[in-house]
């Protein structure tokens, strides 16, 4: 129980019940005889399936001789109308946030891959000047590759030529130096830092193969 509700109640609450399908969690103390200060709060599960408690939908006190039980239950029903109201509000406002940077992310990726072309283009000229059998760089954890390595030696060496079978399809800065790999489809995103290149591995929607390889699959899916 959180010091806010303590406040609210003016003390440790004596009974608590969540009531999943009304969105609510009730919280009584008894402060006399047949005498109960209640606070009601929504309560609903994250993405994860934790339980969240909200914000307060009604506080208050309630004189009754039935049992906690059944004054909570009673308190859940009354509340449940502005409970819900609150809770539609805040998942359609968080939705329209996801929206939101679901869309700056997408504008971004756009972006990087009209720059992916230019890219491929200078690590051609490169590459092209060098012996095929050179180590070009260094694969890093998470199907990472950084060419101009800051700790030369701490992972495995990547030839010239291997490097050169490799496609840049994006990149959010013209010089990368670390690339997020696709080995299955041989493609790279330049980027500044390993951490977000293995951020980027994780996804398959920046490589061109991977995101056709997922609209047949939904394709096929709902054939």
């Amino acid at each position: 129980m959180s010091e806010l509700v303590q406040r609210e109640l003016g003390g440790r609450a004596d009974r608590t019940i969540t009531d999943h399908d009304r969105g609510v969690a009730v919280y009584l103390r008894k402060v006399a005889p047949r005498q109960w200060r209640f606070v009601v709060r929504t309560a609903y599960l994250d993405s994860t399936g934790a339980l969240q408690i909200g914000q307060t939908v009604s506080t208050g006190e309630r004189t009754t001789g039935r049992r906690a039980d059944s004054l909570a239950l009673e308190l859940a029903a009354e509340s449940a109308p502005a409970a819900q109201a609150i809770l539609t509000a805040k998942f359609a406002e968080g939705a329209e946030r996801a929206a939101y940077w679901r869309r700056q992310e997408e504008a971004r990726l756009e972006e990087d891959k009209a720059r992916g072309p230019v890219v491929q283009e200078r690590l051609c000229r490169r590459l092209g000047s060098v012996d095929p059998d050179r180590k070009a760089g260094e694969w890093r954890p998470g199907g990472v590759i950084e060419t101009a390595p800051y700790r030369p030696g701490a992972g495995k060496p990547i030839s010239v030529a291997e490097l050169s079978t490799y496609r840049v399809v994006a990149a959010d800065q013209v010089d990368p130096d670390v690339f997020a790999t696709c080995t299955e489809h041989r493609t790279l995103y330049g980027t500044y830092s390993q951490g977000h290149a293995r951020e980027l591995a994780r996804r398959d929607r920046w490589c061109p193969d991977c995101s056709v390889s997922a609209r047949n699959s939904s394709v096929a899916g709902r054939n």
